[in-house]
Formats: structure tokens, sequence, C-alpha cells
């Protein structure tokens, strides 16, 4: 297995921070449900008790596009920031099938452990099949990899990813 000196351990955690302090589009998908579920429930209270006033015919209609709207939100408004995620997954896994680098190999290896799951939501969401990544990377790319990551998980505390969970 790879072994890193305290200079090179530094300098991967330094990268982890690095790629964190990159911008990553907002997650809309929570905000979207939320409107739509709550002008969801301002049309089921106008209709079900009956509520009339002025303009009631421009207020369910300005629900009903909030609803379709939210919908839409709910389902694509992170798609930005995760193919985002996706495409520096995919060149990570290019750099680490090139020629060794230990820098680019470096960067590359922290761009698949951080890059592994979307968690700007209420929930976490997995980027990639780390068992297909594995199967790409087989020999001294997954090896290093995975040196990288034990040293993440020592260092700032990053999942596991390609290594099995710590007893």
């Amino acid at each position: 297995m790879t072994t890193f000196d305290a200079a090179a351990r530094a300098d991967i955690a330094a990268e982890w921070r690095r790629q964190a302090a990159e911008p990553i589009p907002p997650n809309a998908g929570p905000v979207g449900c939320a409107a739509a579920i709550v002008a969801g429930v301002a049309v089921a209270v106008l209709r079900a008790f009956h509520l009339h006033f002025p303009f009631q015919g421009l207020v369910l209609a300005v629900l009903a596009v909030v609803i379709v709207a939210g919908v839409v939100f709910s389902q694509f408004g992170g798609s930005e920031g995760r193919n985002l995620m996706r495409g520096r997954v995919a060149e990570a896994i290019a750099a680490l099938k090139g020629n060794r680098d230990d820098a680019a190999w470096m960067r590359a290896a922290v761009a698949l452990t951080f890059n592994a799951s979307d968690a700007r939501g209420p929930a976490s969401s997995t980027l990639y099949d780390a068992a297909d990544v594995a199967r790409q990377l087989e020999g001294p790319a997954l090896e290093y990899v995975r040196a990288v990551e034990h040293v993440l998980r020592d260092e700032v505390g990053a999942a596991p990813v390609f290594s099995p969970p710590r007893a």
C-alpha cells in the first residue's frame, strides 16, 4: 500500500479543502418540493372549505403554476450541481488512467472521494458506483486512490468510498 509522509498528508488534506471551497450550484430541489406541497395544501384548503374571495381564479392559477414549478424544481433543481460533480469524477478517472503524475493523481484521488456523493439537500445521494470505478482503475491507480482515501478519512473525516468502513 502507498504510504505518505506528513507533508504529503498535509497536501492531500489541503487539496480536499480546496475542492470543498469550489462553488457548486445550489440544490433547488428541496425548495421546489416545499413550494409544491405548500401550494397544494393551499389549493386543498380553498377547495375543501369552499372559500370565495375576490380574484380567487387568479390565486388558484398562481397556485397551480407554483405546484407545477415546484415539481419541476424538485425533480431537476439539483441537476446542474450533480452534473458538475459527475464531470469532476469523469476527469479524475481519466487522469488516473493516464501516466502517473503524483500531483495529478493526488488531485484526482481526492476528487473521487470528495465527489462520491451529493449532500447538498436534506438527503445524500451517491453520484457514481464505486465498484464500477474500482473495476476501471484496477492496479496501482486503485491502490493509490485507496491510500489517499485512507489519509482523508484520518485527516478530514471523509466517508469511505473504495475502502471498507472501519469497525
